[in-house]
């Protein structure tokens, strides 16, 4: 069996919360296939740019596949993507603390409203509980 994760979210966590990549786990490195981009976490979505990490003969295949299916991106935005990888932990740290206020404070807005908000440990988004009016 092999398991595919898309880990975009690595490092954008709340609330304490720690990221553990499936391929560290006991026996997982070499069936998983790990996913992940600069869009999120670098605040730039137009760029398109992502990886994947694989064992070598399920990455072959996956290089074989891209070059069908993409086109490079522009080695302008390939440094940059160097460059950004290399940021320090503090980069990181900064980041959260941004997107916890943030996310604060579109949770007290909601809730000033009457609108009652699920928030998830790895991502921006905030959800209206719909539970009551899905049951009828």
């Amino acid at each position: 069996m092999l398991a595919v994760t898309d880990e975009i979210y690595e490092r954008i966590l709340y609330d304490g919360g720690e990221h553990v990549s499936l391929a560290t786990l006991p026996g997982m490195r070499e069936r998983t296939v790990t996913i992940s981009g600069l869009s999120k976490t670098f605040s730039v979505t137009g760029w398109r740019l992502g990886y994947a990490i694989a064992p070598a003969e399920i990455s072959d295949g996956i290089r074989r596949v891209h070059d069908f299916l993409t086109v490079g991106a522009p080695h302008p935005l390939q440094m940059a993507a160097v460059a950004a990888l290399e940021l320090p932990a503090s980069y990181y740290e900064g980041l959260v603390r941004a997107y916890t206020h943030r996310r604060r404070r579109i949770v007290r807005s909601c809730g000033e409203l009457g609108c009652h908000i699920s928030c998830r440990m790895g991502v921006l988004h905030a959800g209206r509980h719909l539970g009551a009016r899905l049951r009828g």
